[in-house]
């Protein structure tokens, strides 16, 4: 997502707490943590990560919900640089004794995948997740019960439909969510088993608004002209 150079980097934390019958366990979601260190908002992002960890002991996995570098749309390499280092810097989560695995379920952003090749670098970087998608977003879109509640991770940012070396080909920029009708399908079966809850995660918002509505919605692109009213949509 696209947020102004004098934002370096929005980051947030939820902690939620999920009832199941006499248990409980609660996890935790981020987003955003892209800034200037390498791609990522170093001194923020550690001290959330540190808080997480010192304060937040009862939290069983955190969920990742994209954007986690600023990526680079000229070379694949240094966005995989950027997410080595985005690793290192959650190693107090991955190190977590009170986590379990995977201790972060990773989300892409489309600041992960700039390049075709970088969905495939994402998989090799981030192995530890249900391999159970469509096929050709296994590793990217998945889903998992955890103590009778579903969550379903989407991938909404295949955009790379377009000519990347066109600038005139505004299908590079659409955001949307490819296989609509496996996220039926996994939501139905889950509603089958009777699960407590039900969570679905992706980076782009179901609706839009301000800016996004020029790359979160299918069809408009970069040729958009704004100020758009959404409610005319």
């Amino acid at each position: 997502m696209y947020f102004s150079r004098a934002l370096i980097s929005i980051i947030f934390i939820i902690l939620i707490n999920c009832n199941l019958f006499a248990q409980e366990f609660s996890f935790a979601a981020m987003s955003d943590s892209r800034g200037s260190v390498n791609g990522v908002n170093e001194s923020v992002l550690t001290k959330l990560v540190n808080h997480l960890v010192t304060n937040q002991q009862e939290a069983k996995f955190l969920f990742f919900i994209g954007d986690m570098v600023d990526g680079n749309v000229h070379d694949a390499d240094i966005t995989i640089s950027q997410l080595q280092f985005w690793k290192e810097t959650m190693s107090p989560i991955y190190n977590n004794p009170d986590m379990i695995w995977p201790y972060i379920w990773p989300i892409v952003g489309n600041h992960e995948v700039r390049r075709r090749e970088d969905e495939d670098n994402f998989r090799r970087l981030f192995q530890d997740v249900f391999m159970n998608g469509p096929d050709d977003e296994v590793g990217l879109t998945y889903s998992f019960d955890y103590n009778n509640v579903h969550f379903a991770v989407v991938n909404t940012n295949r955009w790379y439909y377009g000519d990347l070396i066109d600038t005139t080909d505004d299908r590079r920029d659409w955001h949307y969510l490819k296989y609509i009708d496996w996220l039926e399908k996994d939501l139905s079966a889950a509603h089958q088993r009777n699960v407590n809850h039900i969570f679905v995660l992706g980076h782009e918002m179901p609706f839009p608004i301000g800016g996004h509505l020029r790359d979160g919605l299918p069809n408009l692109g970069l040729k958009l002209t704004l100020p758009l009213d959404s409610t005319r949509l």
